[in-house]
């Protein structure tokens, strides 16, 4: 039969808590960034047309429907607006 007050008792870890960073290099933090902590569906995108022209900005939904209907060539120009410095083309958003 168990009795409770002769169970084992544990007792309490006094270790002190692990901080996550303490274990990262120097300038690295496991808090997100801006750029890591942003909604896709509500980033604008912009691109650059065949003349270098650059057209936008356009809502995410409006490019994935673009995209999805083959409007992009791999090689086209496009960043997200306030997330990418550069434009880079599709083929590289599309390997990563």
């Amino acid at each position: 039969m168990f009795r409770p007050d002769s169970a084992p008792r544990s007792t309490p870890n006094s270790d002190p808590p692990i901080s996550i960073e303490s274990h990262l290099p120097n300038g690295v933090s496991a808090l997100p960034s801006a750029a890591d902590s942003y909604n896709p569906e509500e980033v604008s995108w912009c691109y650059k047309d065949p003349t270098g022209q650059v057209q936008g900005p356009f809502p995410a939904p409006t490019m994935q429907s673009w995209y999805l209907g083959n409007y992009f060539t791999d090689d086209l120009l496009l960043k997200r607006i306030d997330v990418d410095p550069d434009f880079e083309e599709l083929q590289d958003f599309k390997r990563r």
